[in-house]
């Protein structure tokens, strides 16, 4: 029952974020929308039409860590519970706990690694850092 109420509230954590990134996508394309808009009023001017095009890739960049960071920070809060559970975390805890195949595990962990929230090697384990530490426990648990 215990692992039922989990998955439950993951579930509806999962699905909020959903309607959170929607939201961001939206923003983003009304952010580009008028970014274009302004390019094109402004396409005989070479510097202001580069100055645009800067500010729509940031804006793209931008909403690009955003969607990522939901998930990382689910995947986060996982390993940090495990750990402080069992001392440790394994891909196949992370799948279990996602309902998701250990490919898609060990993808997320290279992700988390190259942003520098854990430090996973394979065959190795999976070790926290110190900014993954303050993510995993700025989540809340829903």
């Amino acid at each position: 029952m215990n692992k039922m109420n989990s998955h439950c509230s993951f579930r509806l954590k999962t699905n909020y974020h959903r309607k959170v990134n929607v939201l961001v996508l939206r923003t983003y394309y009304c952010q580009l929308e008028n970014l274009k808009a302004k390019l094109d009023e402004n396409n005989n001017n070479s510097d202001n039409r580069l100055k645009l095009i800067r500010d729509a890739h940031n804006v793209k960049q931008k909403v690009i860590e955003e969607q990522h960071t939901d998930r990382m920070e689910d995947y986060l809060e996982v390993i940090y519970e495990l750990i402080k559970k069992k001392g440790y975390a394994t891909q196949s805890n992370i799948s279990e706990s996602f309902n998701v195949s250990l490919p898609s595990v060990t993808k997320m962990l290279q992700r988390l690694d190259e942003s520098k929230y854990l430090k996973y090697e394979k065959y190795r384990g999976i070790n926290l850092t110190e900014e993954g530490i303050e993510v995993a426990e700025k989540q809340p648990i829903v």
